[in-house]
């Protein structure tokens, strides 16, 4: 899920959840609730949270990101059938969040910081092909070595408008 989508709209980002998930109805009405149900099936879940930074860095975010918010993603790493994968473009240690900018003390998600290796000039032609695919191997090869150069290429794809 790319957070980008989600900032402003918690109720979205628990229903995109809710509804990827075989969970009756109304029965969860809170992320731990949902978390509960995912580890009571006998499936293994990934989350995966794209541009998870921008819960950071993004002023006037939903107000339900929150203390209780971290909490839940941070009980993930105890819990059987369960994994989290949160990207973001810059590294955090221990930071501390809430919607107002303020800090909340464990309000940080105990994370394992794993670099990703440099994407290549290669998987960014074949990224820009699913994208475009009427663009010829000369107009790929063109674009994709000026994104390579980028200190965030990936995000620099994001933006570009063909």
């Amino acid at each position: 899920m790319n957070m980008k989508d989600y900032l402003f709209d918690y109720k979205s980002f628990f229903n995109h959840i809710k509804s990827q998930t075989r969970e009756p109805g109304s029965l969860t009405k809170s992320l731990n609730a949902l978390l509960d149900h995912l580890e009571s099936q006998d499936k293994n879940s990934v989350l995966i949270l794209h541009n998870f930074d921008l819960l950071r860095h993004t002023e006037g975010i939903d107000e339900t990101y929150d203390c209780s918010f971290f909490q839940a993603l941070n009980s993930i790493s105890k819990r059987r059938h369960i994994a989290l994968l949160s990207v973001s473009e810059s590294a955090h240690t221990h930071y501390r969040v809430q919607a107002d900018g303020s800090g909340v003390p464990g309000s940080h998600l105990d994370a394992i910081a794993l670099a990703l290796p440099p994407i290549t000039i290669e998987q960014l032609k074949s990224e820009l092909h699913r994208r475009q695919s009427q663009l010829t191997e000369m107009q790929l090869h063109e674009i994709a070595s000026s994104l390579v150069s980028k200190t965030s290429p990936y995000s620099a794809l994001e933006k570009l408008i063909i």
